[in-house]
């Protein structure tokens, strides 16, 4: 989970820039409603206290943390729900035996405990071939896992770095525009965009900060015009450029 574009929480919107593409911004702006829904629906009424954003194999994901009051949870899912991985506080007592000697063994002090689940699918082939994937794309080392996700330098959700197929949405320039999925543009981007180029068919999408706010900008063309339109993440429209 290194990519990181944006932090959100459930307030109101706010300017405080927390690093190159990372600020702080609204839950109900900025997380499509499939999302939303999904991880509202998992935190069961508990306050989703945070949700960060995040690039995993070209695709935007979003991880929220949540408090029962007990123990802390994070799910992370995509941009229409589909879940991705799950982080869940649990006591000592939950905990395997054999796990636990193991901790002991290799850590000392009081020690708390995660249950980390990652969610794959298996693809399978007539002539017996075999694909591990992420909800969002990417291919698992099957023979990693087999170590442990702590062995697999793309188990955690697919951070891209070392992986020679990474698809280039995600990547962060030097000014820190980063590169996002066409699909993970915000609706309100997108109503707004069409409404201020119709016909326009867009090709390329990108964020970034400016002065703490954040910035969209997509890219396409309008009867064989290339053109660019940039955005607020509300939609309000702030420039067009044609060539």
């Amino acid at each position: 989970m290194r990519n990181l574009i944006l932090v959100v929480t459930s307030g109101l919107a706010g300017a405080l820039a927390l690093g190159a593409g990372a600020f702080v911004a609204t839950l109900q702006q900025d997380v499509p409603a499939g999302a939303r829904a999904e991880l509202e629906r998992r935190a069961s009424g508990h306050a989703i206290e945070k949700v960060k954003i995040e690039h995993s194999d070209g695709a935007l994901v979003y991880e929220a943390r949540w408090s029962d009051g007990v123990h802390r949870h994070e799910a992370a899912v995509t941009a229409d729900g589909v879940l991705v991985d799950t982080e869940d506080q649990v006591d000592a007592s939950d905990v395997p035996a054999a796990a636990r000697a193991a901790a002991a063994k290799h850590m000392s002090g009081q020690l708390t405990f995660v249950k980390q689940t990652f969610v794959f699918f298996e693809a399978q082939s007539a002539d017996g071939n075999e694909l591990l994937l992420r909800a969002t794309g990417g291919l698992v080392d099957a023979e990693a896992l087999e170590g442990g996700p702590e062995n697999d330098e793309h188990a955690e959700r697919g951070d891209d770095e070392g992986d020679e197929e990474a698809d280039e949405d995600g990547e962060q320039d030097d000014d820190g525009e980063m590169a996002v999925n066409l699909r993970d543009v915000p609706a309100a981007i997108l109503a707004a965009a069409n409404a201020a180029l119709p016909g326009a068919s867009f090709t390329a999408a990108s964020t970034e900060m400016e002065d703490g706010v954040a910035h969209w900008e997509l890219s396409g063309t309008v009867d064989g015009e290339d053109v660019e339109i940039e955005l607020l993440a509300d939609g309000t429209l702030l420039e067009i450029e044609r060539d």
